[in-house]
């Protein structure tokens, strides 16, 4: 945790009766728990006090103050414990859950954009239209909403799409006999397809 929220009007309220001295590590004691996102190692005084900074007998003596009036020492874990700096941790610790569910959901939407995008660049790049790398969403949405009104106008034409298609409307029981292909090579007066 790099940043917790700090209520000047409690903490000064919660710390009106400390020296200067004691205030000073509570808020060191505070900020050493959130760094490390878990309460203060109860195992080792002499190590929580170098920890902290606390080396004469005075800033040990109002280190073990500030545990004993603002800690409860938790046996089983061997650790000072704040309530409210649990509170503020699993607070911390749900909103980052919440926040990876976010960026997931974000990463999801930036590569279906992605994949759009490549797409819609493929089909105009197969149609002869080349747009620059950076060109912004909008124009290549445009360009390509263009041409699949194009594409689907010349579907509804009445042209035929292929050879194989008639212009002229065939009844289903008639069968049309096959064109024997054009041997003469010049398409004269013998052709047969004439």
């Amino acid at each position: 945790m790099h940043a917790y929220t700090h209520h000047i009007g409690d903490f000064n309220t919660a710390t009106l009766h400390l020296s200067r001295l004691e205030r000073s590590i509570y808020r060191d004691a505070l900020e050493f728990y959130y760094v490390n996102e878990c309460g203060l190692d109860a195992s080792d005084f002499g190590l929580l006090a170098r920890r902290l900074r606390c080396d004469t007998p005075e800033e040990k003596a109002a280190l073990q103050f500030v545990l004993d009036e603002f800690f409860d020492l938790d046996i089983e874990s061997a650790q000072y414990v704040q309530p409210r700096c649990e509170r503020e941790l699993a607070d911390y610790r749900a909103a980052v859950a919440a926040s990876g569910a976010v960026k997931a959901n974000v990463n999801k939407r930036q590569q279906q954009h992605r994949d759009e995008r490549k797409q819609m660049f493929a089909a105009l790049r197969k149609a002869g239209q080349v747009l620059p790398w950076n060109a912004k969403v909008a124009e290549v949405r445009a360009a390509y909403a263009k041409l699949k009104a194009h594409q689907d106008l010349s579907r509804t034409s009445h042209a035929p799409v292929t050879a194989n298609h008639s212009p002229f409307p065939v009844p289903l029981n008639q069968e049309i006999p096959p064109q024997p292909p054009c041997r003469g090579g010049g398409c004269g007066a013998g052709c047969a397809n004439r």
